[in-house]
């Protein structure tokens, strides 16, 4: 799926009550792009859906957008859950489990996130990089390799966070990236 609305400030996109399972990268001959799932340039709202089995570098990659998430469940992925670059919103009662890369992931972002599950993660539950802003309530994250990563000028504040299990560590925060 790749909807590009060029119109960021004018409409919105809603998927509500969708299920997509068996899935991998956009490509159309014309456009290549990493994720199963690209919602690019506009403001989006997810809500009430179950994306599983996704074989792309990214289920599910918003862009330059505006969203809120809301009772999201991604399983069984071959790398990222959800990767947002240079986004604003919010992501709340939402679940990953299963995910062979990052659960979310955040470059040049302002996010919000509320009641998140992540278990079985074997990157980085969450991932926040080129300074982006996450504010944490109410996460959850168990058997991850590493629970929060900040790194590249990334701010992270949260509460009510639980990290159990993890491989690796529960928090890092390392310069990655030359800035």
């Amino acid at each position: 799926i790749y909807i590009n609305s060029k119109s960021i400030e004018k409409n919105i996109s809603i998927l509500n009550y969708v299920e997509i399972s068996d899935y991998t990268y956009f490509d159309n001959k014309k456009i290549q792009l990493t994720g199963g799932i690209n919602l690019i340039n506009g403001q989006f709202e997810l809500q009430n859906s179950l994306f599983k089995n996704s074989y792309a570098e990214d289920a599910i990659n918003l862009v330059n957008s505006k969203f809120k998430i809301t009772n999201l469940k991604i399983s069984n992925t071959s790398s990222d859950a959800v990767d947002i670059d240079f986004g604003k919103g919010k992501i709340i009662n939402s679940n990953f489990e299963k995910i062979l890369g990052d659960a979310i992931d955040l470059s040049g972002s302002e996010v919000t996130i509320k009641n998140i599950l992540a278990k079985d993660v074997a990157d980085k539950a969450i991932s926040v990089g080129e300074k982006s802003f996450l504010t944490i309530n109410q996460l959850n994250i168990s058997s991850s390799r590493i629970g929060i990563a900040s790194k590249d000028s990334s701010k992270v504040e949260g509460k009510k966070i639980k990290i159990f299990d993890c491989g690796l560590y529960d928090f890092a925060v390392y310069k990655k990236k030359s800035y």
